[in-house]
């Protein structure tokens, strides 16, 4: 029998389990979800449900990202940290950010020992970041924007 054949095999079913694993607690919601859920203003939201999801999951694989990475050796940390700054970008109103706040809801992180945060969280932890050529961080700008919008991170 193909080693390889029988290993990919393997990778492959792990990662259907570890996926369906992280579907599956993201479907539980918490009381930051709940929380967020319970101020956001229907009609002031910019984009339909599936847009806020996609938000929420794309800021999730930019932030594993930026923490799988090593500084010394790739300037890919500041890719997955614009990325993150492009959904932030798009938000109009605090009752858009309570709404990703929500499908966001508590996540475990792949680095950090495997630690829940919410989205809040994840971003505090963007602290030491620094953008380049500035003398400000990822989330001193994020701080900024979301200000501009009613919210305080």
């Amino acid at each position: 029998m193909n080693k390889g054949l029988v290993f990919g095999g393997l990778a492959a079913f792990t990662l259907f389990v570890y996926l369906k694993g992280r579907k599956d607690e993201r479907d539980k919601p918490d009381e930051t979800e709940r929380d967020a859920e319970n101020d956001v203003i229907v009609s002031d939201l910019t984009y339909n449900e599936s847009w806020y999801s996609q938000a929420a999951d794309a800021i999730e694989v930019n932030l594993n990202k930026s923490w799988d990475l090593n500084p010394v050796t790739t300037n890919d940390e500041h890719a997955a940290f614009r990325q993150v700054l492009v959904y932030i970008l798009k938000l109009k109103n605090k009752s858009d950010w309570l709404k990703l706040v929500s499908k966001f809801g508590t996540r475990k992180r792949i680095k950090l020992s495997g630690a829940k945060g919410t989205l809040n969280e994840w971003l505090l932890s963007m602290t030491n970041v620094e953008i380049k050529g500035g003398h400000t961080t990822y989330l001193d700008m994020i701080r900024k924007l979301l200000s501009k919008r009613g919210v305080q991170l």
